[in-house]
């Protein structure tokens, strides 16, 4: 009887259970995401920087070319990744999309973000399959970024250690 149970319970969660979206839910969910127009929050990195020089980011939200917002964000010194020489820092508001974004770091030249883009990003378990939508396109001072959700701002002179 035991036997009977435990065999039944792992067939009911490898085969049974799992969670799969349609072709025709995909496509719903993929069509209403690219609708979206705002994002509540967004992380980013700073590569390269000391903390004093990143202690305090002004940022710049630019509305058919007029600025409409500016804002600072002030990054914690804990956020620190030495494997990777890069800070953390995170926008605690919604922003629109369609806007671009300086990101202004005292002693350097602005980056801009723009043309952000919403996407359809998947999102497994064990048990299912599942997709969300996140801001995981878009341009830094030009340069296209697909499938990665938090901006790097580099600094222009910096190269990590196996960089030639």
């Amino acid at each position: 009887m035991k036997i009977t149970v435990i065999i039944l319970s792992i067939l009911a969660l490898t085969t049974g259970c799992m969670h799969r979206w349609t072709e025709k839910q995909r496509k719903e969910f993929s069509e209403e995401c690219s609708k979206t127009d705002t994002i509540d929050g967004l992380t980013f990195f700073l590569t390269g920087f000391t903390y004093d020089e990143i202690e305090n980011i002004m940022i710049k939200q630019i509305h058919n070319g007029q600025v409409v917002d500016s804002f600072y964000v002030y990054p914690n010194k804990n956020t620190y990744d030495s494997l990777r020489t890069r800070y953390s820092a995170h926008i605690e508001k919604s922003l629109y999309i369609k806007d671009t974004f300086q990101f202004v770091v005292q002693g350097h030249d602005p980056f801009i973000l723009s043309d952000m883009k919403m996407i359809m990003w998947a999102q497994y378990t064990m048990l299912s399959e599942g997709w969300g939508c996140v801001m995981g396109d878009y341009k830094i001072d030009g340069v296209r970024f697909e499938h990665d959700t938090a901006p790097d701002f580099r600094k222009k002179s910096f190269k990590h250690s196996w960089e030639k």
